[in-house]
C-alpha cells in the first residue's frame, strides 16, 4: 500500500470515531497529575482530524497520559503525521510501535513452557528459574491486561489500517530501528488482521 492509500484507509477506518469528553481523556482525572491535567486542557476540545503537525509534535508525550479511549480516538492523527512527515515526527513512530506492540512480557509464558519442556531447570541448577519467572511474571498481568484493554477497543477496520500503518512503518523505515521493532508488533498481534 502507498502512502496516499493508506492515509485514506487510516480517515475512512476512523471516521466516525466519537470524541471520548473531557474527563475521559486521560487515565488520571484526580486532579493530582499535573501532567494528566495538562493534557486533557490540551486535548478536550480538539478532534483527531483537526491537530496540526506541529501540535502533535509539541505533544507528542500526550500518548503516555491519554485513556484507552483517547488513545483510539488520537492514535490516527499520530499515525497520519508519521506517515506525512516522518522525519518532522521524530520520536512519534517509535513511540506508537512501542504503545502498539504486545508486551515482551509475553514470552514468559513461552519461556515457562520452553524451560518446562527442554527440562532446562534441571541441566541448569545454578539458575533459579523459578524466580526468573515469577519476577516476570508479576509484571505481565498488569502490562499485559493494559495492552489488551487498549486494543480490544478497535473495530476490525481500525486494526487492519493499524497492522496497514505498522507494514508501512516496516517497509519503508526499518532501518531506523534496531530490533526489527515493527515486525515484533505485527508478530506478537496484528497479523490477525491481516
Amino acid at each position: 500500500m502507498n502512502k496516499e492509500e493508506l492515509i485514506e484507509t487510516i480517515k475512512e477506518a476512523f471516521k466516525d470515531e466519537k470524541h471520548p469528553g473531557e474527563f475521559n481523556l486521560v487515565y488520571d482525572n484526580s486532579g493530582k497529575h499535573i501532567e494528566c491535567i495538562e493534557v486533557r486542557e490540551l486535548f478536550k476540545d480538539k478532534t483527531w482530524d483537526s491537530l496540526p503537525d506541529n501540535f502533535m509534535f509539541e505533544e507528542h508525550t500526550a500518548l503516555s497520559s491519554f485513556s484507552k479511549e483517547a488513545f483510539k480516538y488520537y492514535l490516527p492523527a499520530f499515525m497520519l503525521f508519521s506517515i506525512r512527515s516522518y522525519e518532522e515526527a521524530d520520536v512519534i513512530p517509535d513511540n506508537l510501535v512501542y504503545d502498539l506492540t504486545l508486551p515482551t512480557e509475553a514470552d514468559t509464558i513461552k519461556l515457562a513452557n520452553d524451560i518446562k519442556r527442554y527440562k532446562l531447570d534441571k541441566k541448569m541448577s545454578e539458575i533459579d528459574f523459578n524466580e526468573i519467572l515469577q519476577n516476570s511474571i508479576s509484571n505481565m498481568d498488569k502490562s499485559i491486561n493494559n495492552f489488551i484493554q487498549r486494543v480490544k477497543l478497535f473495530t476490525d477496520v481500525q486494526s487492519e489500517a493499524i497492522l496497514a500503518f505498522l507494514e508501512y512503518i516496516n517497509t519503508y523505515h526499518s532501518d531506523d530501528f534496531f530490533n526489527d521493532e515493527p515486525t515484533t508488533a505485527i508478530n506478537r498481534y496484528w497479523f490477525a488482521f491481516r
